[in-house]
């Protein structure tokens, strides 16, 4: 097989489904594989093709397809600030995001906060798809009605590129850090004027510290 007839299909961070990421991840941060490994590895992911059809290539070849895969050194941008898109398609089906925790339902609160509690211990890589699960919606749908919840987190980790993801998950966070912050300074004013209890409102602003200084953590991983 030449490298005419194996072709980079995975061009960019925004053509990168989720799962995709997370198994280049894995190779980049495996210590112990060689450096040729990874390369063959890496092109064989975004080629979709198998290893032995890589190390088979001779090496003007190998080199031509190699240099198609710079791109995965650049870090994956995101505008946190502002969210450039209020609706999706992912593998042909529209969805409507929804990113005000206000219009939650107690449901889907309760699973975003499930999900969310669970990267401690699982690992964000296993629970992504669900959590994003929690802020796409088919459109035209309520969250958790007419449609399989724990398919569509398989197909968002499947289908779902990870730089709108990351774009997604980081706007929602810093809007979630911003109300912490808030509740944060709200406790401090209240314990200067001694409108509330002291020590209840010390461990509050403790615990508010707590969950912002985790957030910020998130946000830089």
């Amino acid at each position: 097989m030449s490298e005419n007839t194996i072709k980079i299909k995975i061009k960019s961070w925004t053509e990168c489904p989720i799962d995709v990421y997370y198994r280049l991840k894995d190779i980049e941060s495996d210590d112990a594989m060689p450096v040729y490994d990874k390369e063959v590895a890496i092109i064989s992911i975004l080629a979709d093709v198998s290893e032995d059809d890589i190390w088979n290539l001779n090496i003007e070849d190998f080199k031509k397809l190699q240099s198609q895969t710079k791109w995965i050194n650049n870090a994956i941008m995101n505008d946190v600030n502002k969210l450039k898109f209020k609706k999706i398609t992912i593998d042909g089906t529209k969805y409507d995001i929804v990113t005000d925790m206000q219009k939650f339902t107690v449901g889907q609160y309760i699973d975003f906060q499930t999900f969310w509690s669970k990267r401690i211990n699982d690992n964000m890589k296993n629970v992504i798809g669900n959590i994003l699960a929690c802020l796409i919606v088919p459109s035209g749908k309520k969250y958790g009605e007419g449609y399989d919840i724990n398919e569509l987190a398989v197909t968002i980790y499947q289908k779902f590129d990870i730089e709108t993801a990351f774009e997604l998950i980081s706007f929602f966070f810093t809007c979630w850090l911003r109300s912490i912050q808030n509740s944060l300074t709200y406790c401090k004013r209240m314990m200067k004027r001694k409108k509330t209890n002291k020590e209840l409102s010390q461990q509050q602003m403790e615990e508010t510290e707590k969950s912002l200084i985790d957030g910020f953590i998130l946000l830089t991983q």
